[in-house]
């Protein structure tokens, strides 16, 4: 019977995907995005953030090349709140400790205040790879960066085709790629252009997103110094919201050709997540 079952189910979720069709998808999955900013809104929750560069590292002034291992743990608390002034959704992250150690706090006092300024709040979502270490400055690291690219600002910015069935634990999904084609793109550093591809992995009946594989690639005009950033998260349903909240990410970073030995590597892991509640009035 439970052979006969999960076959039903398979069938029921291929004839799904033959009926509606990649557009309608598409559609269903930017509805379920569109759906998720709102119900995401003001929520906060733990991450725990692990992160091992192993770049290589010019040994004093003989030029000497070695590869170089630092590690660093950061525990933060994490915010998701919409700016409705230009509507842009801010993830902010407030670190609590590096390796161990306490640090000072503002996400406490800003959400304590009798007036919750916005601007301050950006202000401190601009600051949220202060923390990082290895060569490649990156402040974009939060985990629902990807799904922002369906958001109604940035679509048209993107090119989304039909990326053929995916599985996850056994479940047929359905992948959407993306590629970004408009210039400037909407992930900068330092000026410069941080084009993004990547794979959308989705139920093709409800639109919701299972899973975000993202490639963000700086060219610098030859491949050696080049940049390259991948980050794939994890999406889990929560009982205590009733939604879908990313539970994992992974990330990857490194120069052009260098090797798995040349490379920053993190893993993020997100917990406890709740209401943003403030006695305060939020100021856009």
């Amino acid at each position: 019977m439970r052979i006969a079952a999960a076959l039903v189910a398979a069938l029921v979720t291929c004839a799904v995907q033959a009926a509606d069709g990649f557009p309608a998808i598409l559609e269903r999955t930017s509805t379920y995005v569109a759906k998720f900013e709102q119900e995401f809104a003001s929520i906060i929750w733990h991450e725990t953030y692990e992160q091992i560069d192993r770049l290589p590292r010019t040994f004093g002034a003989s030029g000497g090349r070695f590869a170089g291992v630092t590690r660093r743990h950061l525990e933060s608390e994490m915010l998701f709140i919409l700016a409705e002034s230009d509507g842009a959704w801010l993830t902010v992250r407030d670190v609590i400790s590096v390796d161990g150690k306490p640090v000072p706090r503002r996400l406490p006092t800003l959400l304590a205040s009798p007036d919750v300024w916005i601007r301050d709040l950006r202000a401190l979502s601009q600051e949220n790879g202060r923390y990082n270490i290895g060569a490649i400055y990156r402040n974009f690291n939060e985990p629902t960066l990807a799904l922002s690219f369906l958001d109604s600002r940035y679509r048209r910015r993107f090119r989304f085709t039909d990326g053929g069935p995916g599985e996850i634990d056994g479940s047929l999904l359905r992948r959407i790629r993306f590629a970004e084609v408009v210039t400037p793109t909407v992930i900068r550093n330092e000026n410069r252009n941080l084009r993004a591809s990547g794979n959308l992995i989705v139920e093709p009946a409800t639109g919701r997103v299972l899973r975000t594989e993202l490639t963000l690639l700086l060219d610098k005009g030859n491949d050696k110094n080049s940049v390259r950033a991948e980050l794939t998260v994890a999406y889990r349903p929560d009982a205590r919201l009733g939604l879908l909240v990313p539970v994992e990410m992974h990330e990857s970073y490194g120069f052009g050709s260098a090797g798995p030995d040349q490379r920053i590597e993190c893993t993020a892991t997100y917990t406890d997540f709740r209401r943003f509640e403030t006695s305060g009035r939020v100021i856009q």
